[in-house]
């Protein structure tokens, strides 16, 4: 007899289970990532669904193109996080998972009793991933984040002004899926981890950083070594 999962392997995340805390595009976008390598990903969906089921055009009313896409592999369960009986059920789900992935401001969280200390008490090896748009600790750490203002801080629309003269953001969201990668890089790694040491930690993706990070690869120049050398000179031999 023919196995019919002979085809289909097991991805190689297959067995872990992660709690989705996240909105809009960076966090879906990353989970998308570990639910397609095999995760069993649970979305905890706004009670009125998702926000991305009605971004656009799809095939249903609440299925737009991009949810399509963020909610592929996934399993979601619809909770009104205001409620502490639905809060319980968040609570619940956490015992039982590898992994958190969390883009709600940093205020937003601790008030919910979702933060990482809140998360450890209940799972202590667990994986906690929490992205926002900027640093914890930092005086900006529960200001807006979206897409455009992160490719503006991080120097994208700088240098889109040296190419055509005006500060442009680029045409995608491009801040929202590296930052995207990111996450699911780094979730993976704390997997690892965990799997080698037994230890759970905490993960922090800030989008300013992590995008900067990506801008400076090649347009760092000068300024990456310390002290920054003058542009147009050469470090001195020795």
């Amino acid at each position: 007899m023919t196995d019919p999962t002979a085809d289909h392997p097991a991805g190689p995340l297959t067995g872990y289970r992660i709690v989705d805390l996240s909105r809009v595009v960076m966090g879906p976008f990353a989970t998308q990532i570990l639910a397609d390598q095999g995760a069993d990903v649970i979305m905890i969906e706004a009670a009125t669904g998702d926000t991305n089921r009605i971004m656009g055009p799809g095939p249903h009313p609440h299925l737009s193109g991009l949810a399509l896409n963020m909610l592929r592999n996934k399993r979601s369960i619809c909770l009104d996080l205001k409620a502490e009986t639905h809060l319980a059920v968040v609570r619940e789900l956490i015992g039982e998972a590898d992994a958190v992935v969390a883009t709600m401001r940093p205020d937003a969280l601790t008030r919910l009793g979702l933060d990482y200390e809140s998360v450890r008490a209940i799972a202590p090896d667990v994986v906690y991933c929490q992205a926002q748009g900027w640093p914890l600790g930092s005086p900006e750490e529960n200001a807006p984040a979206y897409d455009d203002i992160i490719q503006a801080a991080s120097g994208i629309a700088d240098l889109m002004q040296r190419v055509s003269g005006e500060p442009t953001l680029l045409p995608t969201i491009a801040a929202d899926k590296v930052c995207g990668l990111a996450i699911a890089q780094a979730v993976t790694a704390a997997l690892l981890h965990r799997e080698r040491t037994g230890r759970g930690q905490h993960v922090e993706v800030p989008m300013v950083q992590a995008m900067t990070a990506f801008i400076l690869a090649e347009h760092g120049a000068g300024a990456i070594p310390e002290p920054p050398t003058p542009q147009g000179e050469l470090p001195a031999a020795g």
